[in-house]
Order: C-alpha cells, then sequence, then structure tokens
C-alpha cells in the first residue's frame, strides 16, 4: 500500500476500535503475533521506546498462547516510537483504563464482604490471561491472530482499499522508511531481520531517487572544488602544460 493511501486510511479508521493497533503496526513495522503480544510494562513513555520479547502465537491444537520469545535472535529488539504513536498510546491507555472503570461500576452492586468478593470476580473478568496487553478486547482477552487479520480485511473493504496481508503492512512501513532516508541498517533492526540482505527486497528503484541519487552524488564530488570537476581538471592540465613549454 502506497504511503498516501496508508496516511488516508487510518484517517478513515480512526474512530474504529481496531485503529490504535493497525496505526502502531504501520507505523513501527512488527510482525503480528508481536504486536498482539505487547504488554503495557513494554512501553517506556519516558525514553519513547517499545520492547519487543514475547509473541502471540496459535497453538497446533487450537487456541492461542503468549509466548516469551520471537521469530529470531535478531527479533529481541528496542524500537524507538514515533512522537504521534507515542501521544496515541497514551490516549488508548486512557480509554481502556476507564472502559474497565466503567465494567466494574456497572457490575458492582453488592455490599459489605460480597461486595469486595464481586470485585475481585470482575477484576479477574476483565483480564482472564492476567497478562495486561496493550492490544486487546475490553475484557483483558488478547485478539486472535486470525481476528486482527480479517478486521483489518473488513475495514479496507469497507473504506474501498486493496486487500492488504499483515506482511503487507511490514512492507508498507519498509518501504516508508526507505523512501524517507531511513538507512537500511536501521530499517533492518526494526523489522527484526538477521541480515541486511533481507531488508533490501524492500528496495525499489524509482526515477525520482534516482535523480536524487545523482544530484548527491555531483554534490559529493564538487563541493570541495572551485567550479565544477571538468574545470578543476582541465585548468590542471593546462597549467602542466605551459610549464613545460617555459622549460
Amino acid at each position: 500500500m502506497p504511503t498516501d493511501n496508508a496516511a488516508a486510511f487510518l484517517l478513515d479508521i480512526r474512530n474504529d476500535y481496531m485503529y490504535p493497533a493497525i496505526a502502531a503496526d504501520l507505523m513501527i513495522g512488527v510482525r503480528r503475533g508481536e504486536l498482539l503480544g505487547f504488554k503495557w510494562k513494554d512501553i517506556n513513555f519516558k525514553k519513547g521506546t517499545i520492547l519487543v520479547r514475547r509473541q502471540l502465537i496459535r497453538k497446533k491444537g487450537g487456541g492461542c498462547e503468549l509466548v516469551e520469545r520471537v521469530k529470531t535472535d535478531a527479533g529481541y529488539r528496542e524500537l524507538e516510537l514515533p512522537a504521534e504513536l507515542i501521544e496515541l498510546l497514551k490516549t488508548h491507555k486512557l480509554q481502556q483504563w476507564e472502559v474497565r472503570q466503567q465494567f466494574l461500576d456497572k457490575n458492582d452492586k453488592t455490599e459489605g464482604q460480597d461486595k469486595n468478593n464481586k470485585v475481585v470476580d470482575i477484576k479477574k473478568k476483565l483480564d482472564p490471561q492476567a497478562e495486561d496487553l496493550v492490544f486487546c478486547w475490553p475484557d483483558g482477552r488478547w485478539y486472535t491472530p486470525d481476528h486482527f487479520y480479517r478486521h483489518l480485511q473488513r475495514l479496507l473493504k469497507k473504506h474501498k482499499y486493496e486487500p492488504l496481508s499483515v506482511q503487507g503492512m511490514r512492507h508498507t512501513h519498509a518501504t516508508t522508511s526507505l523512501a524517507l532516508g531511513t538507512d537500511i541498517a536501521v530499517v533492518s533492526k526494526n523489522l527484526g531481520h538477521t541480515t541486511i540482505a533481507t531488508t533490501a527486497i524492500y528496495l525499489h528503484s524509482d526515477r525520482k531517487r534516482e535523480k536524487a541519487a545523482a544530484k548527491k552524488m555531483g554534490n559529493a564530488f564538487s563541493k570541495k572544488v572551485k567550479g565544477t570537476i571538468t574545470n578543476t581538471i582541465t585548468n590542471t592540465i593546462t597549467n602542466e602544460a605551459r610549464k613545460t613549454t617555459v622549460e
């Protein structure tokens, strides 16, 4: 998906419950399982970073589980968060807390010891997996990878965009980063690739970038001399010829 389309898509879905997760995935380019495995303790709002150290995976017998591992050793990484995403996550965390408080207030109608017991029961229901996930249902249950994918497709279809896989979202993040001039080594680290060669598949040449590269190359070789390189070489040859004539 082109960058402009991705930005327009995020604007179109800004009121959808899955918006924070989709926006985060496009902005930091993590794998789907990594995204759905984020816990609030992984985010350092002061530093503006997030740790990738686990993932939500499908179990062979059905269902999902959260595992404290990622796809490769390079997958364990700390990512810098865009300022816009930091603000979005702060708002999301506050809204998540408010929804859970409303749920508690709505369901807690008893008194005394019975009330305390009911609060404990409700809290267990609010986060049955006790994971404190960043992206999850209001009661704390995780979004399954399949649900995340299906809902993404529904949103794309609803707003008349071409289908886009979760891998396609990583592709959009990578190509956008490279187009903005981000060093490929940084992009590779952010994506959790083992080698830069893996990241290089996202490098697509185009006429605009080729012209920019040619301009930078010209500037690099001409900024330290007076005039152009051609004039400098010509003057040098002329001077040498004069010396030879005098001698």
